[in-house]
Parts: C-alpha cells; sequence; structure tokens
C-alpha cells in the first residue's frame, strides 16, 4: 500500500499473469524453480551439484533470489550456503565488479562453515562474524565492503 492506501499496481504481462522479479539466469531460475517444486525438500547432494554446475554470475543471482521463493527455512540456508561457498573468478586481474548487497547473508541463524573468494572484485559484501566460521580471500579487490571477524584465545 502507498500512502494513500491504494494497492500498488503489479507489472503483469499480455496474458493477465504477474511478473515476479527473478534471476536472469536461466540455470539459476531452474535451480530455485527446481527447489520449490520439490517443496524445499531437494536432497542435499543434489542441491550440491546443481549449485556447482552454475557460473559465477548465476549463483550470485540465485543466491540474491533466494528468499524471494518462499523456500523453508532449512533449505534456504542450505542452498545459500551451496551457492556462496566458493566463488572463483577466471585467472588474472577480474574486470567486472560484482555487487554483492541483498544476498540474505545476514540471517542471524544461518552460519557458514567457509567461504572462499579468490580472482574477484567484490563490492558490498557485509559479513559479520555470526555469519561464516573461516573466509579465505585470494587476489580479490574489496570495495565498499565490512568484514567484521573476531577470533577467540583458541582459535
Amino acid at each position: 500500500l502507498d500512502g494513500a492506501d491504494h494497492l500498488r499496481r503489479a507489472e503483469v504481462d499480455a496474458m493477465g499473469r504477474y511478473v515476479l522479479e527473478g534471476p536472469a539466469s536461466k540455470e539459476a531460475f531452474a535451480l530455485l524453480v527446481e527447489c520449490v517444486r520439490q517443496g524445499g525438500m531437494m536432497q542435499s547432494s543434489e542441491m550440491s551439484r546443481r549449485a556447482a554446475e552454475l557460473d559465477l554470475e548465476a549463483r550470485i543471482e540465485a543466491c540474491r533470489y533466494v528468499d524471494y521463493y518462499l523456500l523453508p527455512g532449512r533449505s534456504k540456508m542450505q542452498l545459500t550456503k551451496e551457492l556462496f561457498g566458493s566463488l572463483v573468478g577466471s585467472e588474472g586481474f577480474p574486470r567486472e565488479v560484482l555487487d554483492m548487497d541483498h544476498l540474505g547473508l545476514c540471517r542471524s541463524e544461518m552460519i557458514m562453515e567457509k567461504i572462499y573468494l579468490s580472482n574477484l572484485q567484490i563490492k558490498n559484501l557485509r559479513l559479520e562474524n555470526s555469519h561464516v566460521r573461516k573466509i579465505e580471500i585470494h587476489g580479490c579487490n574489496l570495495l565498499d565492503c565490512d568484514l567484521s571477524l573476531t577470533v577467540t584465545a583458541g582459535e
């Protein structure tokens, strides 16, 4: 609702169906839809295999939209972990800057074991100590990122 208590108009196609936002990548869209089709009960091995098949941009797109598809909480967390666990760019200096804003990593109940970033230019990455136990960054440019990590005496 807007300030005048009128319903906002959603975009519809020529057949009157609502047009939903989602990833432009067909592969990312197919993964998310398959998770929904299976009621969020996709086997971990299948989820891992399909996430690994996505290229870098498709992984980030799927990660950005995973909350939009109303999967059960555990499925969202597992899929996000699979998509974001290892992001590796091409060899040499990366040309394109990847905007990591709105990736759904702010969920306090989701703790990732590891994130591996390599050969990337990244902006707007926000990680707090409650999100990731271990992060490895190799050959990356970080632009306007906030990494707030702490360690204990045993680490």
